[in-house]
């Protein structure tokens, strides 16, 4: 499978959402596509911020921008948070 069912949580806006990320991609790069798709899909403005980072909400990890998501800890269904 090349994509992951993974929750995303956004506490900026207390807003959960189930998406799938693509494994082939940089957290840097699902970042800026999560940030999009909530953006979009709120009425309210929500802005990308180019200083946000992803945590696995199981262990607070802090995910490594530059790293490919498959070569990440993140499994099918883990939870995420945008901070």
């Amino acid at each position: 499978m090349n994509k992951l069912l993974v929750k995303i949580s956004y506490p900026r806006i207390n807003q959960e959402y189930e998406m799938f990320i693509p494994i082939n991609k940089t957290v840097a790069k699902i970042l800026m596509l999560v940030q999009k798709a909530i953006s979009e899909l709120n009425v309210d403005f929500i802005p990308i911020r180019k200083d946000a980072v992803l945590v696995k909400k199981s262990t607070g990890e802090v995910l490594p921008m530059t790293e490919i998501i498959k070569n990440t800890s993140i499994e099918q269904g883990d939870s995420l948070i945008l901070l």
